[in-house]
């Protein structure tokens, strides 16, 4: 013998609970389309974001290695935030530049000193004057995630 229980998820018909389930379900759907479709339908970012969370939408994480002098190498984290997705198509389209330009500014500049003495200021700033020149919109900040020099 079989027993079957008939459970009721949603309230019996017509009444107002079940109204509101379904209202609850349509303005969620609703929500969930338009963030899903905000970049076709241009609306901006700023309306789905939680107080606090700042302008900055993500990071581009880039490791860079070059020799430093004749034995040693050194290797860096980086980590670019970006605003939108124009920007991080531009940054991503520039990594590879900003490595080649690195690597031979490594080779005629005085920048092993400053590796050398790990002055990450004057670092910065260089990365960040390297990578500007390939963007259409500048960067404002760079940060390191790693710095090894062997």
């Amino acid at each position: 013998m079989i027993l079957i229980l008939k459970m009721r998820i949603l309230p019996k018909k017509g009444s107002k609970d079940r109204r509101a389930i379904y209202l609850y379900f349509i303005i969620l759907c609703i929500v969930v389309a338009f963030w899903v479709l905000r970049d076709k339908l241009h609306i901006p970012s700023e309306i789905f974001q939680l107080p606090g969370m700042g302008t900055l939408k993500g990071t581009v994480r880039c490791t860079l290695i070059s020799p430093v002098g004749n034995s040693r190498y050194l290797r860096m984290g980086l980590a670019i935030p970006y605003k939108d997705r124009s920007q991080w198509r531009d940054i991503r389209k520039a990594v590879p530049r900003l490595k080649h330009d690195f690597m031979l500014s490594m080779e005629g500049s005085g920048l092993e000193t400053v590796v050398q003495k790990r002055d990450f200021e004057t670092l910065r700033a260089h990365l960040l004057r390297l990578l500007n020149r390939h963007v259409k919109r500048p960067v404002e900040q760079l940060y390191f995630e790693s710095f090894f020099l062997d």
